[in-house]
């Protein structure tokens, strides 16, 4: 084969190789502040940069330049993007499984910065926008993750809808994280198990709070040829005699096999644009939308541990659905558990009113 016709192939499998692309979370510690660092690399670049100091819980976005095959520095910008507020000029180690290096602040304070790759044998990180960085954030014990060697091999409970319909859940032994099977399931449904089985619950739980005990089970709260409805709830102990609880809730349309979030069956303003301004303005418009439905039951009477009045309790759209009615889970911090149950948050879906949108007015209103 002439050379010619070689350098040709050669270009040509070069070019059809797919970019090699990976999402890196790292935690560890800058100076005494326990941290995770986050960033991605796609083709040759590295991108999406982003650090969470777990004290302050605020997540700081950072610019990124590779010096070299091993070392990238990290650095964040005035309101301007002008000038260098602060640095990391960090290493990898053997195998990119750990990052270290020095951080040096806007003050020129320098501190050590250690980071080391979360569970780094088991995590796929199929999602983008780091949302371990968000869990952080939230103190909420979800991870969305694929983790290869999971097996759910034990039928917890069977809930039927009809004689040739039902829903398992199950959970891999021994780590005891529940997901669902359909029976015959089709490539909808499949489609819905796998979302189930990406949720890694213990991938995070050890890294919150004490990180001790912990227990999760799942409930079935709707189940019928429409739509599925899902509750996760969270349980964990730090030693004393009152635990800690977090509610999170799934819901999907059955037909599709996509996920159902808030904004699919009520009219909420978009919160991700480009513009900072109106993104702030839509959260608090939402917010107020939100409790519109609940203005009997959300009274703060001065009794109650839940500050309804002046937390902002719906930015997560947490919720799930029964068959009558919406149960919307708000947000409290971690000492308020009893807090974050649906109980004074739910509304009959008869009575949601004008501000629902097309879908939910197919799903839930037409006879």
């Amino acid at each position: 084969m002439k050379l010619k016709n070689i350098l040709c192939l050669s270009l040509i499998f070069l070019f059809a190789l797919p970019n090699y692309s990976q999402n890196f979370i790292f935690e560890g510690i800058i100076g005494k502040k326990e941290a995770v660092l986050g960033f991605e690399y796609i083709g040759n670049e590295y991108s999406n940069a982003q650090y969470y100091l777990k004290q302050d819980k605020a997540i700081v976005p950072l610019e990124i330049n590779e010096l070299d095959s091993q070392t990238i520095l990290f650095y964040t910008l005035d309101a301007n993007n002008e000038d260098t507020f602060s640095t990391f000029t960090l290493n990898f180690g053997e195998n990119r499984l750990t990052i270290n290096g020095i951080y040096k602040g806007n003050d020129g304070l320098k501190e050590e910065a250690y980071f080391t790759w979360l569970d780094i044998t088991k995590i796929n990180h199929r999602y983008a926008q780091h949302y371990l960085t968000r869990a952080y954030k939230t103190e909420i014990p979800f991870l969305y993750v694929y983790t290869s060697d999971i097996q759910f091999n034990k039928t917890v409970k069977q809930i039927n809808a009809g004689k040739y319909d039902a829903l398992q859940i199950v959970k891999n032994w021994p780590n005891e994280i529940p997901s669902i099977r359909f029976i015959n399931a089709n490539d909808k449904e499949q489609k819905i198990e796998a979302f189930c089985d990406s949720i890694g619950l213990e991938q995070v739980m050890a890294h919150l709070d004490c990180g001790l005990d912990y227990s999760v089970n799942l409930e079935v709260q709707r189940f019928d040829r429409e739509i599925v409805s899902l509750l996760y709830k969270v349980s964990w102990n730090c030693g004393g005699s009152i635990k800690d609880y977090y509610y999170q809730g799934y819901t999907f349309n059955r037909k599709t096999g996509e996920q159902i979030l808030l904004k699919d069956l009520i009219q909420l303003k978009n919160e991700e644009t480009s513009n900072d301004s109106l993104n702030k303005a839509a959260v608090k418009w939402n917010e107020k939308q939100i409790r519109g439905m609940f203005t009997s039951s959300l009274k703060n009477d001065g009794t109650s541990l839940c500050d309804y009045d002046n937390y902002p309790i719906f930015g997560d759209k947490n919720f799930y659905v029964t068959a009558n009615e919406l149960h919307l889970l708000p947000t409290f911090p971690a000492a308020l558990e009893s807090c974050r149950s649906s109980a004074k948050s739910h509304i009959n879906l008869k009575e949601i009113g004008m501000i629902y949108t097309p879908l939910f007015k197919a799903l839930f209103l037409t006879p």
